[in-house]
């Protein structure tokens, strides 16, 4: 009995010696740590809408096409239907006659140049777009909803995901003969689209990774 007795007394002193140390023997939950100011901060969708908004804003929506001005082939119906199709959108000029490189003197051809009204349409690619001849251009892309996925400060890598449409979207998209020989083109340039662009962490500041081509149609392509 009397070894119960001190048993017992044992167990309420150990007891008691754990509830006047605060209980630390049963650990609170860990809550998220607060952001470290000396660590870059991850980026907000605010953050992603203004790098979209400012590289839109001095980059037009334009699509692959020929480079200017542009020698079409006599024996081309294809090209020069296309040709024809801009001049009576008041994009092109007939501009007499040239010729296509080639073996025996080359190709004869009729050479198209941009008219006043068409000169902003037609405009040579940068080094880091794609490597096509040409680009036409047909609006100005705003941004409607932007946010961030997967960003890695200590990476340095995010991700923006976001919705565009297109606005100032040129009278000539719609020209009857651009219509017949582009059908698809209206359509495409009047929907709202989806893209996703990388982010990368440079100068102690986030950035887009690559230039950013939403609405990039191919206008060489009459396959759609």
């Amino acid at each position: 009995m009397v070894r119960s007795l001190a048993s017992a007394a044992l167990l309420a002193l150990v007891v008691a010696c754990s509830l006047g140390n605060g209980g630390n023997s049963a650990q609170a939950p860990i809550q998220g740590e607060a952001h470290d100011p000396s660590e870059p901060a991850p980026p907000t969708a605010a953050d992603a809408r203004s790098l979209l908004d400012r590289r839109f804003a001095a980059q037009p929506a334009c699509g692959a096409f020929f480079a200017m001005p542009w020698d079409v082939s006599t024996d081309g119906a294809r090209d020069r239907r296309r040709a024809t199709a801009l001049v009576q959108a008041g994009l092109l000029r007939p501009a007499g006659e040239s010729r296509l490189p080639g073996a025996g003197g080359g190709q004869a051809a009729l050479r198209f140049v941009p008219t006043a009204a068409g000169a902003a349409t037609f405009r040579a690619p940068a080094a880091d777009e794609g490597g096509v001849p040409g680009l036409i251009c047909y609006g100005k892309v705003e941004v409607t909803d932007a946010s961030v996925t997967d960003a890695d400060p200590m990476m340095g890598t995010g991700t923006i995901r976001y919705r565009y449409r297109l606005t100032d979207v040129p009278e000539w998209t719609r020209h009857p003969a651009v219509a017949a020989i582009w059908p698809w083109l209206p359509q495409q340039l009047a929907k709202e689209g989806e893209a996703t662009e990388r982010l990368a962490l440079r100068d102690g500041g986030w950035q887009l990774e690559s230039t950013p081509r939403p609405a990039a149609f191919d206008l060489r392509d009459l396959s759609r």
